[in-house]
């Protein structure tokens, strides 16, 4: 764990040591856009269901470790939370 940590610390000082923070009295301003504003997503129960339920079978398991099969079986019940969870990110 004490060597992840440090290894995180390295990659932090690098990123950091790249980026600059810039001042935004220094922004120039752009005026109204000329493109229509985009409407509202939501992320309906229903379509995550769908979507859930669509999911190629064979496929390997993402950062979360949940296998596709386990996805497609249990799309009805974490349909619900899973709407939300990307209803916040949106």
């Amino acid at each position: 764990m004490i060597q992840l940590l440090n290894k995180a610390d390295i990659l932090n000082k690098q990123f950091t040591s790249v980026f600059t923070k810039e001042s935004k009295k220094n922004m120039s301003d752009l005026g109204q856009s000329s493109h229509p504003a985009m409407t509202d997503i939501t992320a309906q129960v229903s379509g995550v269901v769908k979507l859930s339920r669509n999911i190629n079978h064979y496929k390997a398991p993402g950062q979360d470790k949940n296998s596709a099969p386990f996805m497609k079986e249990t799309a009805a019940e974490l349909a619900s939370a899973l709407s939300l969870i990307f209803q916040a990110s949106l």
